[in-house]
């Protein structure tokens, strides 16, 4: 039963993010994208701090430890992104980031990259949520909201860049979904390597939650961080709380 769960929880996020892509224009996923980018920021760091860190608190483990896990896990995933593996492109010309004219053209030249990296952040992504249903199921469903939050926004991200690097929508949307089986992968090779080593799972839920913080603290906020007429800023706020609000409530629903 738990590795059905974990199947089905990988499965869906690749699947819905492609489904998002494919039903909405190029226009519409560049005017949404801002919108998805706080969503997803608000689900991360609720799903970290209020969820798995207290989680992985719980247990047994020395405090110490933990927290050298958290900052070793913080580190490692600054490590990854300097090796550009870990990089979630969500810029493109006209999103207001002051690129230079000809960037997304530069960066449809590592269109296979984009692929190469996001396959390898998907089969991490099933590993994590492997680990957090062998845990415990209520813990591995709002992990794999707070995924599912995050892969929406940057597969969106992704296929954009895709386009740019002179992919068609359909080659596109294809690559899309088969990076998104990494995941899936992941969470069944989690599922039977991670699932005998339960004493671990502790330090595991730290690592899961430092990449979640990472990506919000590193990754997406720093995309919001512009000048904005207050309009914008409160609507960066409103769907930042909505992130905040859904993970609030999946917890009080699966508690």
């Amino acid at each position: 039963m738990t590795l059905a769960w974990i199947v089905l929880a990988t499965a869906i996020g690749g699947v819905l993010s492609v489904v998002v892509a494919a039903a909405l224009t190029l226009a519409v996923l560049t005017k949404i994208v801002h919108h998805l980018v706080s969503l997803s920021a608000g689900v991360l760091l609720a799903t970290a701090l209020l969820d798995i860190l207290p989680e992985a608190f719980s247990a047994k483990a020395p405090p110490q430890a933990l927290f050298a896990t958290l900052l070793g896990g913080l580190l490692f995933f600054f490590l990854l992104e300097k090796a550009e593996l870990y990089r979630h492109t969500h810029h493109h010309e006209g999103d207001e980031h002051h690129h230079h004219h000809g960037f997304d053209r530069q960066q449809g030249r590592g269109g296979w990259s984009v692929i190469l990296g996001d396959s390898i952040h998907n089969f991490c992504d099933g590993i994590i949520i492997a680990a957090a249903f062998l845990a415990d199921t209520r813990l591995g469903v709002v992990t794999s909201i707070a995924i599912i939050a995050h892969e929406i926004p940057q597969e969106v991200g992704d296929y954009i860049v895709l386009l740019n690097a002179g992919f068609s929508r359909g080659r596109a949307l294809l690559f899309n979904a088969l990076s998104g089986l990494a995941a899936v992968v992941g969470g069944v090779i989690g599922y039977f390597v991670v699932g005998p080593w339960q004493e671990f799972f502790p330090y595991l839920l730290v690592i899961a939650s430092s990449s979640f913080v990472y990506v919000a603290v590193a990754d997406l906020i720093p995309q919001l961080q512009h000048r904005l007429t207050l309009k914008e800023t409160a609507a960066q706020l409103f769907w930042l709380a909505c992130g905040l609000a859904i993970v609030v409530v999946a917890i009080g629903q699966l508690r």
